[in-house]
């Protein structure tokens, strides 16, 4: 990926990406569902981080290409010093109810 996508993508590519995430994160809410559920997410969690979209699109917005490509090198590549292993399991419990049926 380091040597294929990120080596041949341009600042412009950089600019039209970030700012169509940006976009989809400062689009504005269409139902009550789509307001209501992050501020009751954030007053369950109690971080209170009210109009975190908008922080995020700005975040979004500033990073550089270098900055792309060092996150990439410190968290992604085979050898990236920052680089941890996700694993994940779930199961079904639908499959033991149909068995004891």
């Amino acid at each position: 990926f380091r040597n294929t996508v990120l080596a041949k993508l341009s600042e412009q590519d950089l600019a039209a990406y970030t700012e169509a995430i940006a976009a989809n994160l400062e689009e504005p809410p269409r139902t009550l569902l789509q307001e209501a559920s992050p501020i009751w997410f954030e007053v369950l969690e109690g971080t209170y981080r009210w109009n975190h979209d908008l922080q995020l699109a700005k975040a979004v917005r500033a990073v550089s290409l270098p900055q792309l490509r060092a996150f990439h090198d410190a968290h992604f590549a085979a050898d990236a010093p920052l680089r941890r292993k996700v694993v994940s399991y779930a199961a079904s419990h639908a499959a033991d109810a149909d068995a004891d049926a």
